[in-house]
């Protein structure tokens, strides 16, 4: 499921336990149906204490389904009762920052106000939802 439009974006989170709050995003997403299959996590070495490789980010596919990308990692941070941030960046740098703290406790307009702010940010300059 790509085409012209597709993007892969890259997903970091800042929380006291981050590789768990990865890995509960990645199957939040993993949940919405439009993204079955799109959403990878990506491991780094691991340090010399640790066994194994550790998640160090996940990787969404977005293109045709960034409005469900957008709705479903604003959820995700809402559902969040510690410090968490998100930080999603494109491929071209365009990054942006979502905090649990911040979209917690807003009201449903200024959800989808924030909705339609990570939308935008995932589309970049010059795109346009169908």
């Amino acid at each position: 499921m790509t085409d012209d439009r597709t993007v892969r974006m890259r997903v970091e989170i800042d929380a006291v336990d981050r590789v768990a709050e990865l890995e509960s995003l990645r199957d939040w997403l993993a949940e919405v149906d439009q993204l079955r299959g799109l959403v990878r996590s990506v491991e780094s070495p691991p340090p010399s204490h640790v066994l194994g490789p550790v998640v160090d980010s996940l990787e969404v596919v977005v293109g045709p389904v960034a409005t469900a990308v957008a709705a479903s990692v604003v959820a995700w941070v809402r559902s969040r009762s510690g410090r968490v941030t998100v930080r999603l960046e494109r491929p071209d740098g365009t990054k942006l920052t979502i905090d649990a703290a911040r979209v917690r406790g807003l009201s449903p307009a200024d959800v989808h106000a924030e909705v339609d702010r990570v939308l935008k940010a995932i589309e970049g300059p010059g795109e346009q939802p169908e």
